[in-house]
């Protein structure tokens, strides 16, 4: 029974867009517009179906098209005052552009729309809004013709974000290096860090993920150096960290051997004499006996 009537509508639907658009739609494009504007309907089971509406079908497909243009999707900004433009058109050969209406909510709950009257098949129009708190927003536009058709467009997120982010120090620690390992952690997503090292230029370190940058140099000179960091998030805001001090030492301990002297024999038990000099506190010396460390000294001054 329900054969005829999607034939039906079928052939009313495909004649429609002939006549109103000069368009031949394929069976998949009717198909696809039955499925999008019927009525849902759920059978015993739980699956859903949708029932044709004709009607419907036809006004959305003679409705004028619009697109979102910018800000893109997901797109994070520190900018209170945005632009957002939308392009319609419409493809019937009946029908102009009347006007066109930007939405903007706070998650489900609205908080502006504007319309602005527009003209012709196609239009490119931009609204204005003042972002005022930090949080994410919806946006959509939604056109109309002089036949009163409408449609709406999908809907678009923007992330309003003035904070800065906030950088943690992993490494260099305040102690000594054989190399200068920077690590840091962000708070937020960031878009770009970099390390100033004894006041110089920024260098751009290596992202890790989103939130950790790191960067290894291996030829830092010896001595007491200083290394700060910065960061971009992704909605531009910048931060920067105080100076950290640290320290490079490659110098080996010098180690001189007391007793007993080489060659040296003996009958009972032995004791080991030795002095270790360096410029910086030694953490431990060991005694290494063949090959096997049999004692260690952690308590060297």
């Amino acid at each position: 029974m329900a054969t005829p009537h999607i034939a039906a509508g079928f052939a009313l639907l495909r004649q429609f867009a002939r006549l109103d658009a000069n368009k031949i739609l394929i069976p998949i494009d009717i198909e696809n517009e039955f499925k999008l504007t019927g009525k849902k309907i759920q059978d015993s089971n739980g699956l859903n179906f949708s029932r044709i509406s004709i009607y419907e079908a036809i006004r959305h497909f003679a409705a004028p098209k619009v697109f979102l243009v910018s800000p893109a999707n997901r797109t994070t900004t520190n900018n209170n005052q945005t632009n957002f433009t939308c392009n319609a058109t419409t493809d019937s050969q009946l029908a102009i552009l009347s006007n066109i209406t930007f939405f903007i909510s706070n998650n489900t709950i609205p908080i502006f729309n504007q319309t602005k009257n527009v003209s012709g098949t196609f239009n490119q129009t931009t609204f204005n809004f003042n972002l005022t708190i930090e949080q994410d927003y919806i946006w959509r536009c939604e056109a109309r013709d002089n036949r009163s058709y409408q449609r709406v467009s999908e809907n678009f997120t923007l992330t309003y974000d003035k904070t800065p982010p906030a950088i943690t120090i992993l490494s260099p620690e305040n102690r000594t290096y054989k190399d200068g390992l920077f690590n840091i952690s962000i708070s937020e997503n960031a878009s770009w860090c970099a390390y100033s090292l004894d006041d110089a230029a920024n260098v751009s370190m290596t992202r890790f993920n989103d939130t950790f940058f790191n960067y290894t140099i291996a030829n830092i000179s010896e001595g007491i150096h200083n290394v700060s960091f910065s960061c971009n998030d992704t909605a531009n805001n910048f931060n920067s960290t105080a100076l950290r001090e640290f320290s490079i030492n490659r110098t080996k301990p010098s180690i001189s051997l007391i007793s007993p002297t080489d060659g040296a024999s003996t009958k009972g038990s032995v004791t080991f004499r030795y002095n270790v000099t360096h410029a910086r506190n030694i953490s431990s010396c060991s005694l290494v006996f063949g090959s096997s460390i049999v004692a260690t000294n952690t308590s060297v001054n």
